[in-house]
C-alpha cells in the first residue's frame, strides 16, 4: 500500500489557530495605540504647562500678585500649580502638573510634569 501523500491541510484545521492569534494580537495592538496616544497627550500637556508658566510669569512681571498669576495659568491649563520666587533681577516661576494615567488600572503610569521660567520685572509707568 502506498503511503498517504503529504498535501495541504484542510482549511478547517487552521480556524482555531487564527482565532487564537487574533485574540492575542488585537488587545496588544489596542494597548500599543493607547500608550502612543498617551505619549502624545503627555507632550501636549507639557507644552500647555510651559505656556501656563510663561503666562503666570508675565503677570508677575507686570506686578500682579500670585493669585492673579495662578488665575492666568489656570486659564491655559486648568489644575496647574504655580510657585514664584524672587531672584536678583526678576522672578523664577515654576509650574507643576500631574497627568493621570490613561486607565485607572495603569495608575503607575501617571506623570508629574514641571516647567520653569525666569522673568525680569517690568517697569511700572
Amino acid at each position: 500500500m502506498p503511503a498517504a501523500a503529504a498535501g495541504p491541510r484542510p482549511a478547517a484545521a487552521d480556524g482555531g489557530m487564527v482565532t487564537l492569534e487574533l485574540a492575542m494580537v488585537i488587545p496588544a495592538l489596542l494597548l500599543i495605540c493607547l500608550f502612543a496616544t498617551w505619549l502624545l497627550r503627555l507632550g501636549q500637556v507639557q507644552a500647555q504647562l510651559d505656556d501656563a508658566t510663561r503666562s503666570a510669569g508675565r503677570q508677575i512681571a507686570r506686578g500682579a500678585g500670585l493669585p492673579a498669576a495662578l488665575e492666568a495659568a489656570n486659564g491655559v491649563l486648568p489644575g496647574v500649580g504655580i510657585d514664584a520666587h524672587p531672584t536678583d533681577d526678576g522672578f523664577e516661576v515654576a509650574g507643576r502638573y500631574h497627568l493621570q494615567a490613561p486607565l485607572p488600572v495603569l495608575a503607575g503610569l501617571g506623570a508629574n510634569l514641571n516647567a520653569r521660567t525666569v522673568v525680569a520685572g517690568e517697569p511700572q509707568w
